[in-house]
């Protein structure tokens, strides 16, 4: 009996923790379509008095630029960084595991392990002024370009953090070895 009563109260605990937490966040919904004079006069209610989406439509156009630009810079950006991030990396990753005994291989690697040791934010002024020297601020060239780094360095973090470029498979095995990593 008493370890039913605890589990109950403990359940009963969990939710009312949940509910507190999932409440600002149902507020937010609720006071997208509420005017601002409903939400200063009544702000705890739970219910809208009616469907209003005039705040809807001010964001739609933030600062004169439609709200989809953005959806489609982000979009962009995201796809074009990472196709180029991956063809490059790629293909290096690909050089490195299949001649891993090549004269600057060494190097190589300790660069990637110099890179994994600056952090993120130690790496965005040199990229900033590559950018800058190239003419390419406020450019999709120069985002994109400052993106790709970014995700060459996770990608060097991997190489180099788990040494899968040095786990070939055996010389005498027969199986066929593209993009092993």
């Amino acid at each position: 009996m008493k370890t039913h009563l605890t589990r109950i109260s403990v359940y009963a605990v969990a939710s009312a923790i949940a509910l507190l937490s999932v409440y600002p966040f149902y507020w937010m919904c609720v006071s997208a379509f509420r005017t601002q004079d409903a939400i200063l006069s009544t702000p705890t209610r739970i219910l809208p008095e009616s469907l209003d989406l005039t705040a809807l439509r001010s964001i739609s156009s933030l600062g004169g630029t439609p709200l989809w630009t953005y959806v489609f810079n982000s979009v962009f950006i995201t796809i074009a960084a990472t196709v180029i991030g991956v063809c490059a990396t790629g293909a290096g990753a690909y050089a490195l595991y299949r001649n891993p005994r090549l004269p600057l291989f060494a190097g190589v690697r300790y660069s990637f392990l110099l890179t994994i040791m600056y952090p993120n934010m130690m790496l965005v002024i040199p990229l900033y002024f590559v950018v800058f020297q190239l003419g390419l601020l406020g450019s999709y060239t120069g985002i994109i370009l400052c993106t790709s780094a970014q995700r060459f360095r996770r990608v060097a973090e991997t190489v180099s953090g788990g040494g899968a470029i040095l786990d070939r498979p055996q010389r005498h095995s027969r199986r066929p070895c593209i993009f092993m990593l």
